[in-house]
């Protein structure tokens, strides 16, 4: 059964709810007036998807060091252009130029366009740094939920020598991540335990199938299973309360496993803080993951 006999409805309600309430959190923030932001910048052929946004911190550098923001929505929704925006400028305060991303979404766009898309995008940073300003020896990624799981997946495919199942062709190196709230492994998540709503519905959009296990590449979309000892330094961002909390558990464990060096932020259950928490800086939590993420980010720089 393909995709057309998939009945989306219910999903696409479900995350359109959600991104009216990132809408109107982005409504109420007010954004910090010494970030200089660059809108709309097209890094491919998608005059829809394929854009970014560029906010350069207050500090004046002759390069900066860059943070590559992608955004969650159970790959299905998001967009720079509202909370994302607003934390993309907060982040630039920490010292860098942080870019963010519009990428390709499911159910028009499946699996594996959104891994190609940041490997278009790296090759944009690559040829475009010095026009830009920016340092591409000293690359960072953040993500949250889908936005996790795309920045760690990419991580883990573009090294496998002679092993490419993606096609992904950049070799800007990513010196650290910070992973918020992600999705690792679809095996582990689709089950009872992550009390998630939609999930069946949301990998069948991601890979367009009704019977989603048949895909030629679902083999090679969870993360756990790929992780190995040059898995970049990594800050895991997570709640207790957050219903995917065991996939960070997961990752933990395998991080821990493969002697990744990595540094968990996992905010106690007792605070009922929810998915992605940090995105919001309404939270005391949230405010310390941000500055976090500086002191994570700024420790691993190439001087």
């Amino acid at each position: 059964m393909n995709l057309e006999h998939i009945r989306y409805a219910p999903l696409l309600t479900l995350w359109k709810a959600i991104e009216q309430l990132d809408l109107a959190y982005f409504e109420s923030v007010q954004l910090p007036d010494d970030v200089r932001l660059v809108q709309n910048v097209s890094y491919g052929d998608d005059l829809k998807y394929h854009l970014l946004d560029i906010a350069y911190p207050p500090m004046q550098m002759e390069r900066y060091p860059v943070i590559i923001q992608v955004h969650g929505g159970g790959w299905v929704y998001g967009t720079k252009d509202t909370i994302y925006k607003a934390y993309g400028m907060a982040l630039a305060h920490q010292g860098f130029a942080v870019i963010t991303i519009n990428y390709r979404l499911a159910p028009t766009h499946q699996f594996p366009s959104q891994l190609l898309d940041l490997d278009l995008l790296m090759h944009f940073v690559r040829n475009n740094a010095k026009s830009l300003d920016l340092d591409e020896e000293n690359v960072f990624m953040i993500g949250d939920s889908a936005g996790a799981h795309l920045i760690s997946l990419f991580q883990c495919l573009r090294r496998k020598e002679g092993e490419n199942p993606v096609s992904l062709t950049s070799d800007l190196q990513i010196q650290a991540v910070a992973l918020s709230c992600g999705v690792y492994d679809f095996d582990s998540f689709n089950t009872p335990k992550i009390r998630f709503p939609q999930k069946t519905n949301t990998l069948r959009s991601l890979f367009g199938l009704y019977d989603y296990k048949s895909h030629p590449l679902y083999s090679v979309a969870s993360v756990t299973g790929k992780i190995d000892k040059n898995f970049p330094d990594a800050l895991v961002i997570s709640s207790q309360f957050d219903p995917l909390y065991p996939q960070t558990k997961e990752l933990l464990d395998v991080l821990k496993q493969q002697n990744v060096r990595f540094e968990p932020f996992i905010a106690d259950r007792k605070r009922r803080l929810p998915h992605v928490f940090n995105t919001r800086l309404t939270y005391p939590e949230s405010i310390e993951v941000l500055r976090k993420i500086g002191e994570f980010f700024q420790a691993r720089i190439r001087r």
